[in-house]
């Protein structure tokens, strides 16, 4: 939900713009109203909102210098300014600093909607870049880290390996690495895992006299039916059946099939 304050030195406007749409359907939270430019610059630099919406003329520190010294100090959200003033000079100054729009007091439904959803469309685009761009740069870092990663999964495969452990091999959150993991090897982190041990599980099959017990044990599972179903599902075959294909001897965990 996108954040938005109201500056405007008539507390009746003020109020009435919380009631003039219904903001939580368009997905807007008003966090805060102030009644000069000077308490509305320490509410945007406290809240730091993504929409700004100020009146120009007010008390204290006007709607202009306000909006000036936010975007010196670096504020990159959306400014709707709205004014009783029609003076081109005061339009031209207000979109030299960047403002998304600027409306003539009495502000009808009508035109605060399309302001809405002009910024709107302007925050959801900066969204979307700016995931965008923060996932090519996971990625990139992810590139760099996938050799120590797959290393560790291959190292602690018998243990009980978690999501957080991996990511912190990579340095990146556990809801950015599963994405990003999925993204690279074109399945999720614990399908992963288990595609892994059932590979070291049909090794130890053929290689091993390990009962199916133990190799149960060996790859950090505690149910043995879980264990001999997710193996099945995985080869087509139990654990017994898919030893019996490389093994001539009797097979002492056959009485438990």
């Amino acid at each position: 939900m996108y954040k938005m304050v109201i500056i405007d030195d008539e507390y009746f406007t003020c109020e009435g713009m919380k009631l003039l749409l219904d903001w939580k359907e368009l997905n807007i939270e008003i966090v805060g109203t102030a009644l000069n430019g000077e308490d509305g610059l320490k509410l945007v630099e406290k809240e730091k909102p993504d929409i700004l919406m100020t009146d120009l003329r007010m008390k204290m520190m006007d709607g202009l210098t306000m909006i000036k010294k936010l975007r010196d100090n670096g504020y990159s959200g959306e400014i709707i300014v709205f004014s009783g003033y029609k003076v081109f000079e005061y339009a031209q100054e207000a979109m030299q600093n960047d403002v998304s729009c600027y409306l003539l007091k009495p502000v009808t439904t009508e035109k605060m909607i399309d302001a809405i959803k002009n910024v709107l469309k302007k925050l959801d685009e900066k969204r979307m870049k700016y995931e965008s761009g923060r996932e090519n740069a996971i990625g990139e870092l992810f590139d760099d880290k996938w050799a120590e990663v797959i290393k560790y999964i291959d190292n602690n495969i018998t243990n009980n390996i978690t999501l957080k452990d991996v990511a912190g091999v990579a340095c990146l959150e556990p809801t950015y690495f599963s994405r990003i993991f999925k993204k690279k090897t074109g399945i999720g982190f614990l399908e992963y895992i288990t595609q892994q041990r059932m590979i070291l599980a049909k090794t130890l099959l053929e290689q091993t006299t390990l009962h199916v017990k133990e190799i149960m044990y060996k790859l950090s599972y505690n149910d043995e039916k879980y264990f001999r179903q997710i193996f099945k599902n995985f080869t087509g075959y139990s654990p017994t059946e898919y030893r019996n294909m490389y093994k001539t001897e009797p097979d002492y965990d056959a009485k438990k099939e």
